[in-house]
Formats: structure tokens, C-alpha cells, sequence
């Protein structure tokens, strides 16, 4: 009974950890290794981020990951929607970050009132937003990656990436699909 229950114990840390909201199964260097492609020129991203119960684990990783790709990341949380705005203004304003990378949704980054003010704030400070969905990218966000077939895949919006004149290097248009804003 006891080596089942080791067992089953075995199967949901697995899954937990594969599941991780944010990461889409692409590390953290990864996900900087791509900003840094696509946002030549890069010194600063910005992350926002409802910090998950192991947010230690993750700032670490995400400090490592920004080390080796010597660009500087700054993290804010939000815990609820009147820091929304005040993180990313902060972000902006005090870090002057050139593009903004979410981390996780969760209940306070994915409402409809928080998603809207962060496309339309990054657009308008023509900073480009690395999203966590598709959805985010439909309403406006630039840039979604997801791992497929063991590849990252970049979903763009064509439009947002025209404005922002952020251009995908040619030896990622084979994984890359564009998108068109409704």
C-alpha cells in the first residue's frame, strides 16, 4: 500500500511540475533566448507574474537564465488588479524594460480588464508583450511561445509585430506562425 502511495505521490509531482503555469514547457532560457532573438539590441525585460507557491524555485531559474543570456530581468507580482497597473508602470517608467514577458496568468493577469490594459499600454510604449496564451495574442499581444514536437514555436501577431517593428529572423519562420488581430 505504502510503495502505491509513493507511487501516485511520484506521478503528481511529475505532473505539477510538467503542468506549470507560465512556462508552456519552455525554460526560462529558453523563453529569454528567444526575447533576445526576436528584440535585438535587448538590456531589459520586464516579467509580471502572480508568483506561484514555489516562486523561489522559479526566480532562481529565471535569475540563472538571464545571467547566461546577460540581460537584465526584472520581476514584479501582482496579487490583484489595482497592482496591475502600478507594476507595469513602475516596469516601465523606473526599469525602462524593452519588451514584457507573463509569466503565469492566473485569475488577476488573465481578466479581461487586466489583459486589455497591458496589450494596449505595451503597444502604445512600443514595448513588445511576450504573452501566455493565444488568446492574449488575438487581442493584441505580440508574441506567444509554445513548445511542439520537442521545437519552440512562435505565434506572432503580424500586426502588433509591424507596429512595434519587431521582425522574426529568418531561420525561425519555419517554427512561426503569424496571426492577424480581429
Amino acid at each position: 500500500m505504502r510503495r502505491i502511495g509513493m507511487y501516485v505521490y511520484s506521478l503528481v509531482l511529475l505532473f505539477a511540475i510538467s503542468t506549470h503555469p507560465g512556462e508552456s514547457n519552455i525554460t526560462p532560457k529558453q523563453y529569454l533566448f528567444m526575447i533576445k532573438e526576436l528584440v535585438p539590441g535587448i538590456q531589459t525585460v520586464g516579467i509580471l507574474w502572480k508568483a506561484p507557491p514555489e516562486s523561489e524555485e522559479w526566480v532562481e531559474k529565471i535569475e540563472r537564465a538571464a545571467a547566461v543570456m546577460q540581460v537584465k530581468v526584472v520581476i514584479a507580482g501582482v496579487a490583484d488588479l489595482k497592482d496591475v497597473a502600478k507594476q507595469f508602470k513602475n516596469l516601465v517608467d523606473s526599469h525602462n524594460i524593452q519588451a514584457l514577458w507573463i509569466f503565469n496568468e492566473g485569475q488577476v493577469l488573465n481578466s479581461n480588464v487586466s489583459r486589455k490594459y497591458l496589450i494596449k499600454n505595451a503597444n502604445l510604449s512600443k514595448i513588445p508583450l511576450f504573452a501566455p496564451s493565444l488568446e492574449w495574442i488575438n487581442e493584441g499581444a505580440c508574441v506567444y511561445l509554445t513548445k511542439e514536437g520537442g521545437k519552440v514555436k512562435l505565434r506572432v501577431n503580424e500586426k502588433t509585430a509591424r507596429i512595434l517593428n519587431l521582425s522574426v529572423p529568418e531561420k525561425y519562420l519555419p517554427n512561426t506562425e503569424f496571426l492577424a488581430q480581429k
